[in-house]
């Protein structure tokens, strides 16, 4: 063992007393004393660090705003919300009838009120709804809503000379050359 491994074992066993250091330290003029003094920095110098502050605390804002931002769920391809694939699949005979429109509608409804789709389905409101949905689609189906441009009859020569002899002259060439051919037609017999 060595001379500072028997000083710690001595150290160890005994109690430590505080030392006060009451020793003056004088200083020489070789030695000049160092105060404690900020530099001087310059304009730009300052004007940097007041950007940089002022951008500090502008990132902080920014993220103080992005921490409490509760995350969006990832919307379904189908838009059937925050239903889980188990949910669908045991819910799947309920809306296997429906038009896509309704369904959405359904799993909306269900999503609000926390029912599974086939709760939802049996709902009076619900049923209400998808009456009149399905009664509006047939309805459609029914009348012609496209756009459906009805064909225009040719006239005849007849009553295209007709009209011409009243004082009705068409614009278009095509009518005109079809007088004329008829008047010669007319002419010639």
């Amino acid at each position: 063992m060595s001379y500072q491994d028997d000083e710690e074992l001595d150290s160890q066993n005994q109690p430590t007393e505080e030392v006060v250091n009451t020793e003056v330290v004088e200083t020489t003029d070789a030695e000049p004393e160092v105060e404690d003094t900020q530099p001087e920095y310059t304009e730009a110098e300052k004007k940097a660090y007041a950007r940089a502050k002022k951008a500090e605390a502008e990132l902080k804002a920014l993220k103080a705003q992005l921490k409490p931002a509760p995350k969006e769920p990832v919307p379904t391809p189908s838009g059937l919300g925050s239903l889980s694939p188990v949910q669908l699949a045991r819910d799947s005979k309920a809306i296997a009838d429906l038009v896509d429109e309704d369904v959405d509608y359904v799993a909306t409804y269900a999503d609000k009120f926390g029912v599974t789709l086939s709760e939802a389905r049996k709902n009076k409101d619900v049923q209400a709804v998808l009456r009149v949905r399905a009664e509006e689609r047939r309805t459609a189906e029914a009348t012609s809503t496209g756009n459906a441009r009805r064909g225009t009859s040719k006239m005849s020569d007849d009553s295209l000379m007709a009209k011409a002899e009243a004082g009705d002259i068409p614009t278009d060439t095509d009518s005109l050359m079809r007088i004329a051919q008829a008047r010669l037609k007319k002419m010639k017999q």
